[in-house]
């Protein structure tokens, strides 16, 4: 781990996660290793911002949500999504 000014960063190794799709090349999928339960996790590419980033290939990326059914069928990790029309 690393401090640069009051951003921390860890690589996706030291972070104890694991990269399990990509949905471009600005936002990943990213699941708790140690935790066989956990939900998956959407994170975007913001290196300069973030307290707090994960590097993956030399760029921070920042936690947004637990992930959608909609980001894991765009990560190729899921079923489409069903649209409600009202």
């Amino acid at each position: 781990m690393k401090t640069i000014g009051s951003q921390t960063r860890e690589t996706l190794a030291e972070s104890g996660y694991s990269l399990i799709g990509r949905i471009d090349v600005n936002e990943v999928i990213l699941q708790d290793s140690a935790d066989s339960g956990g939900k998956p996790e959407l994170w975007t590419q913001r290196d300069d911002f973030a307290g707090y980033v994960i590097e993956i290939d030399g760029i921070g990326y920042e936690f947004v949500r637990t992930a959608l059914m909609g980001d894991l069928w765009w990560a190729g990790l899921g079923p489409k999504p069903i649209q409600l029309i009202p």
